[in-house]
């Protein structure tokens, strides 16, 4: 089961940034990032108490590095042909995070695995589409069955 899966992010230049951080070393690539991004930590704005609870809603901006390098990893080492397990994919095309694009595409190169994707573009929520911290209301329900129907006949 992948939840707004990330692929590739949807940030403007990434598409060039993400062979400089990965070429670069380390300790060059934590100045650069402070530099672009203009501060030390990354403070996500909370919209309720909820978050404030279970995220960690501060972060220095040297925590990216980590995952651009797993991104940058998963595109251009992993066979994700070899993947034989059933996966099923929830992911919105209002995303501003992640690429929608970029899991459509990931999923079709899964040729070894059966699987699915679930569009929530109607989700209040554009990247934390599931859960009830950016939505309201309760999980889809009709996406938690369609996940649970597509594990139950994939699984044995």
């Amino acid at each position: 089961m992948l939840v707004s899966p990330a692929f590739k992010l949807c940030t403007p230049g990434y598409d060039i940034l993400k062979h400089v951080f990965h070429m670069l070393p380390m300790a060059v690539t934590g100045r650069l990032l402070r530099l672009m991004v203009g501060k030390s930590n990354y403070t996500i704005k909370l919209i309720n108490e909820l978050q404030a609870r279970y995220w960690t809603v501060e972060y220095p901006v040297e925590a990216l590095l980590n995952i651009f390098e797993l991104y940058y990893f998963v595109e251009y080492n992993a066979d994700l042909a070899t993947i034989e397990c059933p996966v099923f994919a929830i992911a919105s095309q209002r995303d501003t995070v992640v690429s929608f694009a970029a899991t459509t595409a990931a999923l079709q190169k899964m040729t070894g695995a059966v699987t699915a994707l679930k569009d929530m573009t109607h989700a209040k929520g554009y990247h934390a589409i599931v859960g009830e911290i950016f939505n309201e209301e309760k999980t889809d329900n009709e996406a938690i069955k369609e996940a649970l129907g597509f594990l139950g006949a994939e699984l044995p």
